[in-house]
């Protein structure tokens, strides 16, 4: 099968690692993926990867990339209203580089990222009757650091993206409920926790057993969490169930 992934996102850090994730692994079950990315915003740039790699924004003149790249820099700047905005705005070219990347690579399935105030995939997907799934690792539900301006628009939009969708994978149980409780009436949905590919640490036993007696915590049960301190996390309940221990 012939799948195009879709994102806006920067393409670094966590949201890098999650995306080569995906597409890793389904990649490893025989699927053709290719990744459509802001120009500049590649994941799998200056990384090795599977059979079946395309680079979408690769085609895209370094003059327009540098300019993609300095209008991402400057929405860091400018206030939430006009952040948004530059959302909204964003469906248009989205459409037209949908089209171009469905066409050139015969794609059979969409699977897109969702992100606050996007839903022209889903809008012209169905058009061609192209099946989208719609991955949910954010919403206009919960708590956000940004508080949203055009909430009431952003709630909209999303309540309509989640019930045309062909399919939602929430990347929780408590995303999942709280899209269910907010829109009552949802496309079809599962669930799979964010991951990490295992093979890409290497635990050197000898160095970690050297390191934890340096510690003076060799006869100690250490445990770590990397990410953010937000809810849904679970780290709370975490907490709660080992303070006693």
């Amino acid at each position: 099968m012939n799948i195009l992934f879709h994102h806006r996102t920067r393409g670094k850090g966590a949201e890098g690692v999650h995306i080569m994730g995906v597409t890793n692994g389904l990649r490893s079950l025989g699927h053709c993926v290719h990744i459509l990315s802001l120009p500049g915003a590649d994941p799998e740039s200056g990384s090795a990867s599977s059979g079946g790699t395309q680079h979408e924004n690769t085609a895209v003149p370094q003059q327009k990339g540098m300019l993609v790249r300095w209008l991402l820099d400057l929405t860091r700047y400018v206030p939430e209203a006009v952040f948004e905005l530059f959302e909204l705005a964003y469906n248009l070219p989205a459409v037209l580089r949908l089209r171009r990347a469905v066409k050139c690579h015969n794609i059979n399935t969409i699977y897109e990222r969702y992100s606050l105030f996007m839903f022209a995939t889903v809008w012209w997907a169905r058009r061609k009757n192209i099946p989208v799934i719609i991955e949910i690792n954010d919403s206009c539900l919960v708590h956000r650091v940004r508080p949203l301006f055009f909430r009431a628009l952003a709630r909209k939009i999303e309540g309509w993206v989640f019930r045309n969708a062909t399919g939602l994978v929430f990347i929780s149980g408590h995303f999942q409920q709280v899209a269910k409780d907010g829109y009552r009436s949802i496309a079809p949905s599962v669930i799979s926790p964010n991951g990490a590919d295992l093979n890409q640490f290497v635990i050197d036993e000898q160095a970690a057993k050297q390191l934890r007696e340096k510690l003076n915590i060799d006869d100690k049960v250490v445990l770590g969490y990397v990410g953010a301190f937000v809810h849904w996390h679970g780290i709370d309940w975490f907490v709660d169930l080992i303070a006693d221990k």
